[in-house]
């Protein structure tokens, strides 16, 4: 075979080589974009909340909120008789069994189905933690006072239970 043909099949199977990557990449990119979308949106209001609470004067540490693992989730969970747990996720998904409302984290501050007496416990939790943040912080600007989030949401709970 000549070299000049050599070259051209070189090249032709870089071409190749390098379409096939796109491809793979744009299917990637088309399969996961919504989670990308809901995390960034989560991460802007979660970053936006954080920097009122730090113009008052406040830290997160001040916060009403406990982030929980799953085994101090479920523990908030089993020791507060009058809890409400919510799941916030979009779409709505799987609940866990003790959970008592499904209410979007982007509609939570409107519901009417959230306790009337702000000190009520209530247990938040979404798919992997991000849209739970953001439902956390939008109750504890209502002025609820007793709140768990579920860290790492209910794929962290599915592997530890």
């Amino acid at each position: 075979m000549s070299e000049e043909k050599k070259g051209t099949l070189n090249r032709g199977a870089i071409l190749f080589g390098i379409i096939g990557i796109a491809i793979v990449g744009i299917l990637f990119y088309t399969f996961s974009s919504d989670d990308i979308e809901e995390n960034e949106i989560a991460t802007e209001k979660v970053n936006t909340t954080t920097k009122k609470a730090n113009t008052k004067g406040l830290s997160v540490a001040d916060s009403v909120i406990q982030t929980l693992a799953p085994a101090d989730f479920k523990d908030f969970i089993n020791e507060n008789e009058d809890v409400v747990v919510i799941d916030v996720h979009i779409p709505e998904q799987t609940h866990i069994s003790e959970n008592d409302l499904f209410i979007p984290y982007n509609t939570i501050a409107e519901s009417d189905e959230l306790p009337v007496d702000k000190d009520t416990p209530i247990a938040l939790y979404c798919r992997s933690g991000s849209m739970s943040a953001v439902a956390a912080q939008d109750l504890a600007d209502l002025g609820y006072t007793n709140i768990a989030d579920l860290k790492g949401g209910i794929n962290a709970w599915n592997v530890a239970f």
